[in-house]
């Protein structure tokens, strides 16, 4: 028995990764052509450091305002 990819990205914290790999998977019938091995994990890759940008700029507008209301 195997793990779906799918949810070892999610079981790794690995968020972006894991909604790209979805997108991709959804995809996949409609692609004309393969995408390679470098492209694929560039993907991947960009993916998660954008989701993590993402999160640390909510964490940091969330302390913010946390700051704001209570001074």
């Amino acid at each position: 028995m195997s793990i779906d990819l799918l949810t070892q990205l999610k079981d790794l914290r690995l968020y972006g990764m894991a909604e790209t790999w979805a997108e991709i998977k959804a995809e996949s019938p409609q692609r004309k052509k393969d995408i390679s091995p470098e492209q694929l994990l560039s993907q991947l890759v960009n993916a998660e450091v954008t989701d993590r940008y993402a999160r640390s700029l909510r964490y940091q507008l969330r302390l913010l305002s946390f700051l704001f209301t209570v001074t």
